[in-house]
């Protein structure tokens, strides 16, 4: 089955590059902006010769980066706020593995993030829903939320998977359209966006028992678009989002 994933991210580095040379690989991290204004920051992971153009990036830069949506499996340690004990948690990410970066604007140069918002972050992606969206009502409206499966087309740090399961966030109409069309194995379009969200999750320390809140963060893509192409509830073709920045 034929599958789509593509990110181009135009945006400046906010943290220092560090290069691993033993895997090949740069990681940094960027501000974006999208419609509306908003502004996401992204964890870009470059492989190969771009990790090498990467490496020279300085903070401040204003930078281009495409490749491919990644989910990957990391631990994370944290520290209990009573014990105090090292906690080691297994979770997944939603990075950006970049395999061409590009400097557009040496830091200092007078330039406007917001000049590149149309540009800035940009994803699209093909793949099949592996369950039927859950949609809630909150104080901000309704929302949608489900997972789709994408291919990639080359391996990262000799994984054998080349699949991705990245989480969708419709609102709105959009939303609606998203919960009465799609069930398991259909299969979507969406042109859309990466969005940061910060969260608070709930945590039991496993030493002590003490009961804490952890501050965290999701990636998830926020759709400006949905075609709904195959093994859909109705047949609807595309549904724009028009309350973007949620």
């Amino acid at each position: 089955m034929a599958k789509e994933n593509y990110v181009q991210i135009i945006g400046v580095v906010e943290s220092e590059p560090k290069y691993n040379e033993a895997r090949g690989r740069t990681a940094y991290e960027v501000k974006t902006i999208r419609s509306g204004k908003r502004r996401d920051n992204l964890y870009v992971q470059a492989y190969g010769p771009a990790a090498v153009v990467a490496n020279d990036f300085k903070v401040g830069d204003l930078v281009m980066a495409t490749g491919v949506v990644v989910v990957n499996d990391v631990k994370k340690t944290e520290y209990c706020p009573d014990c105090e004990k090292k906690i080691i948690r297994e979770t997944s990410v939603t990075e950006v593995a970049a395999v061409s970066n590009l400097r557009l604007y040496e830091v200092g140069t007078d330039f406007n993030l917001e000049d590149f918002a149309d540009a800035s972050n940009v994803v699209k992606i093909m793949g099949t829903v592996l369950f039927k969206p859950r949609l809630v009502v909150t104080s901000k409206g309704k929302i949608a939320k489900y997972i789709v499966s994408l291919n990639r087309r080359f391996m990262i740090d000799g994984q054998v998977r080349r699949q991705d399961d990245p989480t969708i966030v419709s609102c709105g109409n959009q939303a609606e359209e998203a919960y009465d069309n799609l069930r398991t194995d259909s299969l979507v379009y969406i042109n859309g966006a990466m969005q940061t969200r910060n969260i608070k999750i709930d945590r039991v320390c496993p030493y002590c028992k003490c009961k804490y809140k952890e501050d965290s963060y999701v990636r998830e893509i926020i759709p400006y678009n949905i075609e709904f192409l195959a093994n859909c509830e109705k047949g609807v073709k595309e549904r724009p989002r028009k309350d973007i920045g949620a």
